[in-house]
């Protein structure tokens, strides 16, 4: 067993748990489909309570599985993250980039647009209440 957990939304509490008890080699990450719009508190505290990183691959959400989910194409076009990014004067993005650093997640955002990721960068400036975390 390696010591990196990847899932294509099938590695949860059970199966990490069952990783635990039989591998010899524990997980040091557990790379997971999260972000405020699919948030699975539960299997990121079961991990992180295990002394496994949890890496977000797609913090900003995925346009397939938001419309299946949520009907919307992704958590840029909800109207909460909206109003928290004009509050804060940052982008939904930021925002919600922010939103998995505050959590303790590895964030992985995905673009391919200089302009996007120097704006990806621009978060650790950032602190958002508790209220709107």
């Amino acid at each position: 067993m390696c010591a990196y957990l990847y899932e294509k939304d099938n590695y949860d509490i059970f199966l990490t748990r069952d990783c635990l008890a039989y591998s010899k080699v524990k997980p040091a990450v557990n790379q997971i489909s999260t972000h405020p719009c699919f948030q699975r508190d539960s299997l990121v505290k079961f991990c992180q309570k295990h002394g496994i990183c949890v890496t977000a691959h797609a913090p900003l959400g995925g346009a397939a599985a938001n419309n299946e989910c949520f009907g919307t194409a992704s958590c840029l076009d909800d109207p909460v993250l909206k109003e928290l990014a004009a509050k804060y004067k940052r982008t939904v993005a930021q925002i919600v980039l922010r939103w998995g650093i505050h959590r303790n997640t590895v964030i992985i955002p995905k673009t391919a647009k200089l302009e996007r990721l120097e704006h990806n960068f621009q978060v650790f400036d950032l602190e958002l209440s508790k209220e709107d975390v």
